[in-house]
């Protein structure tokens, strides 16, 4: 890192007076209970860990008639079948041999696998189809690779080269007695090259089971349990490494954590809808890019079509196969016409030359190895390692990778590493690369150009078309029900964790600077960030001295913009989030919260780092693991405390100059906050708690020089 650098001058803070922000426009917009909003998916990721996730995002279920199924997702084109050959298909011979084997083969729910796949083969051979085709085969008992979740969905579809990889021979009759597994001799399928699944279930009252039966995510409170090594891709720390178990500080084992509750039964049976959102959130969040997902739940007589995306859940009405096979057919011809995009891939992305057999089991930071990505401006980008890719079902969908400018207009562009960042954001938020200009040309105007130092650098945006995407049409379908999202993709520069800040004069001097670019943001530019969290706060090295800088602006608001918001949930980093927000429906946002964000993270850097490594079992650990009702209940409970938790080694000095007084404004304005009587006295500040924690209060600890 060089030298050591001394706190420079303070930059002059800003001094305008506050105007008061529209409470409709400061709202809050509720936190997502659902899949993304697992913190802890790396290590926790047993099906009754993040099944309660996936119940609070099939909250967003639509049900439809198979043909509006139809209608929305697998609408008729130029290449679609005609009456007559469906018609052909259903009374030729082979179909109903094959049908009737399919019909004769229960004995079990295995027993149906192959019988199905041929069925489903030979009818999908019948009409034209896109681009590579598609085909049906077996993968039950074979885990996918490619994530934690370790499922293995009964069926899947994958286009026919898929089947020449890793000795998986070149036929579905290949796996007729089981999918490719490694006690085979054959290489699993990776979530990437699954274009769909299908799930088979019986019709006995297990089927049944209601979504009732799932316990909700907020009640779980056990200790974490590392069923399995989390990934290095740790969304929560970023850091791939952590001190010895025999590493000791004094007070290490502080733990502010009241008992536990205890844990509801889990039930033994999971309906077959959470089932199915178990493989829709797997090939979303590492499928590649993916727009949405197309499934369907077979039982021995029906089908039921499923389809996710970023916003909704649409199941469709099941069909009989043995009343109504004409449906049954028109159903594969539509399927065998899909092309890639159709299936849910966005076409953005080439494709990369290696294929996935070299990827990992687990989840691989070189799924977008190789890959290339043409942008409007003229450059061409080579992908790198992943260096985040949220697992979610409803939500943005964030991924962030590293890239390389392979191609521009102007040589001396080529060679330039850069990060890119792609998500799937509400089309009526603002995007991330417009609140920073904004925020950039208001420096250059005011003469503040010391802000700019502390904010990202945006060297392209852009939104992808995917006009192959159902989402216009579920959009005018549903109306205010559906969520409409755009892909976003965002190019900046490269910046550093400011976790990986290892003494308390750098961490410090970083944070000085974030805070002073977040009141000037607000004061001066209108803008509040409301994300502020460990993965949002990096630092740059710039002639050598070290400059905090506040990223990622997804969520930020612009107070004097005429357009409003309408987005439906955000996701916000839990362990960070203001105890006020932290209920269904939260109140209007203050800066006051963000400041509230600011101190955890603080905290949470020096109790949890040390060199920065995290350290073994650091005392705030509990706080990534728990619900929203738990986690304020827990919040509250940390600010009963007479002290907060002890620092590591290299951060004492922070935790006495700055931690303590931080802690104290906020026990002594909560406090205020809970003996206040409104009748007796009207007036109460409550944006800064009584005047207890704001801008001032926290400029003048931030201020201190560490003793």
């Amino acid at each position: 890192m060089g030298e050591k650098t001394p706190p420079p001058q303070h930059p002059p803070v800003p001094t305008t007076p506050l105007r008061n922000l529209p409470l409709e426009k400061a709202q809050s917009t509720p936190g997502s209970r659902g899949s993304a909003s697992d913190e802890n998916y790396a290590s926790e990721n047993h099906q009754s860990e993040y099944f309660p996730y996936l119940k609070e995002d099939l909250a967003t279920q639509e049900t439809v008639t198979f043909e509006r199924f139809l209608e929305l997702i697998l609408p008729s084109n130029d290449s679609t079948a005609s009456h007559n050959s469906i018609v052909n298909v259903s009374t030729s011979p082979k179909f109903r041999q094959l049908f009737a084997d399919y019909q004769q083969a229960f004995a079990d729910e295995t027993s149906l696998y192959h019988p199905f796949v041929e069925l489903v083969n030979y009818c999908v051979d019948q009409f034209p189809t896109s681009g590579e085709g598609t085909v049906l085969c077996r993968n039950d008992p074979a885990i996918v690779r490619g994530s934690h979740g370790r499922r293995k969905p009964d069926a899947v579809t994958v286009s026919p080269a898929t089947l020449n990889i890793g000795d998986r021979g070149n036929t579905p009759e290949n796996l007729k007695n089981g999918g490719p597994t490694r006690e085979s001799g054959m290489t699993p399928f990776h979530w990437i090259e699954l274009l769909g699944f299908w799930e088979f279930k019986v019709d006995d009252p297990d089927v049944q089971t209601p979504l009732s039966a799932i316990p909700k995510q907020e009640k779980k409170s056990k200790k974490t349990r590392a069923t399995r090594p989390a990934a290095s891709t740790d969304r929560e720390t970023r850091s791939k490494h952590s001190i010895p178990s025999d590493y000791s500080l004094e007070k290490r084992s502080h733990d502010i954590s009241p008992p536990p509750e205890r844990a509801p039964k889990r039930s033994k049976t999971i309906p077959p809808e959470i089932q199915c959102a178990s493989y829709a959130v797997e090939l979303l969040s590492h499928g590649d890019l993916r727009t949405h997902v197309i499934g369907a739940l077979v039982t021995p007589d029906s089908i039921q079509m499923l389809y996710y995306d970023h916003s909704i859940v649409v199941k469709s009405d099941p069909i009989s196969l043995r009343e109504d096979p004409i449906r049954f057919i028109t159903l594969l011809s539509r399927i065998a016409s899909l092309t890639r995009a159709q299936w849910g891939y966005a076409t953005a992305l080439t494709e990369a030359p290696t294929p996935s057999v070299g990827l990992s089991d687990g989840i691989s930071d070189r799924t977008f190895v190789g890959k290339t990505l043409q942008l409007t401006n003229g450059w061409m980008l080579e992908f790198g390692a992943t260096v985040f890719e949220a697992h979610g079902l409803i939500g943005r969908g964030t991924c962030v990778v590293h890239a390389t400018v392979i191609a521009s207009t102007d040589r001396q562009n080529i060679g330039k590493l850069v990060i890119v960042k792609w998500s799937w954001s509400p089309r009526t938020r603002t995007q991330e690369a417009s609140i920073i200009k904004a925020a950039t040309t208001r420096a250059n105007e005011t003469g503040d150009t010391w802000v700019l130092d502390h904010l990202p650098i945006v060297l392209h945006s852009q939104e992808v078309d995917d006009a192959d995407s159902p989402k216009l049409r579920l959009f005018q379908a549903f109306e205010k029900k559906y969520e409409l999202r755009d892909l976003r993709i965002t190019v900046q520069e490269e910046l550093t964790p400011i976790e990986h800040l290892t003494t308390a004069p750098e961490l410090t001097l970083a944070i000085r600077g974030i805070f002073n670019c977040y009141r000037w943001l607000f004061e001066k530019a209108r803008v509040m960030h409301r994300d502020v969290s460990l993965g949002n706060l990096m630092y740059r090295i710039k002639d050598g001295k070290i400059f905090g800088v506040l990223n990622d602006f997804d969520l930020s608001l612009l107070m004097d913009a005429t357009d409003l918001s309408t987005s439906k949930q955000r996701t916000g980093t839990k362990p960070f989030m203001a105890i006020d927000l932290l209920v269904p429906q939260p109140p209007t946002h203050l800066y006051r919260h963000d400041l509230e964000s600011l101190f955890y993270v603080i905290l949470w850097i020096i109790t949890s780092y040390h060199d920065g490594k995290r350290v073994d079992e650091p005392p705030l650990r509990q706080w990534k693991h728990l619900g929203m009702e738990r986690l304020q209940k827990e919040k509250s409970f940390f600010f009963l405390l007479t002290e907060p938790p002890q620092p590591t080694e290299n951060f004492t000095v922070v935790a006495k100059t700055w931690i303590r007084p931080m802690f104290a404004i906020f026990i002594q304005g909560l406090a205020a906050r809970r003996s206040h009587d409104p009748d007796a006295d009207r007036h109460f500040d409550n944006a800064t708690l009584g005047d207890h924690v704001s801008f001032a209060t926290f400029a003048e600890i931030v201020d201190r020089e560490l003793k």
